[in-house]
């Protein structure tokens, strides 16, 4: 499917430029400022901004949406449309061991909302000391303890705080 966009002010490397952004099978065949394209292809956005989307690498969850109790497929998928309304596109869960299962699984889906790039483990090994330190029940760091989490997310892990 191919389809043209019109805005006054689309965002480039060099700042925001009025003109034509041509679509082809949902990606950016190329950005013009003339068109050559039958009127009726193409949408007039106005003064209407067009942007990148967003990648976001640490987020526990939007618009009631949480990823740091256990999740379901569903809950994943609600998230991620939810995120599309802010201009997320993509995402690393920042999440819990609860939910890596359905993060994971997720994944391997289509959804309608934004891409998951990976899962983004907050812990489970904190700073003993400092500023942002935490409770003696939270484990040691450990070789074991870390494939037990890659397991467990089906090695999507691809950020972990320690």
């Amino acid at each position: 499917m191919k389809y043209t966009l019109k805005s006054s002010q689309i965002m480039t490397p060099r700042g925001f430029i009025d003109g034509y952004l041509i679509i082809e099978d949902g990606k950016i065949a190329r950005l013009s400022s003339l068109c050559n394209e039958p009127f009726e292809s193409v949408k007039d956005l106005g003064n209407h901004k067009i942007l990148p989307g967003i990648i976001d690498i640490h987020n526990h969850g939007y618009g009631g949406w949480s990823m740091t109790d256990p999740a379901t497929i569903n809950d994943v998928k609600g998230y991620l449309k939810a995120l599309t309304s802010i201009g997320v596109t993509g995402i690393l869960p920042t999440a819990r061991e609860e939910a890596f299962e359905a993060i994971a699984d997720t994944m391997d889906l289509e959804n309608d909302g934004a891409r998951i790039f990976g899962i983004h483990s907050e812990g489970p090994f904190w700073a003993r000391g400092g500023e942002n330190s935490v409770d003696e029940h939270y484990p040691l760091p450990s070789i074991e303890e870390t494939h037990r989490y890659l397991t467990k997310a089906k090695g999507k892990i691809v950020l972990m705080a320690i």
